[in-house]
């Protein structure tokens, strides 16, 4: 279970210094951005809801 939530704490610091990163080198629009973030982590979360077979 440790190594779920390091695994977990990683992922979350990784993606906090990728949008830092973004948001300092790149000229984005921030709106699409966080949108497509968002999107791409509700697909993640109801994946398995969406995709069980239930035969």
């Amino acid at each position: 279970m440790v190594s779920f939530y390091s695994g977990e704490i990683f992922k979350i610091v990784l993606t906090i210094i990728l949008f830092c990163v973004v948001y300092l080198y790149a000229e984005v629009e921030l709106v699409p951005l966080k949108l497509a973030y968002l999107l791409i982590l509700g697909v993640n979360i109801f994946a398995p809801i969406l995709f069980t077979n239930n035969k």
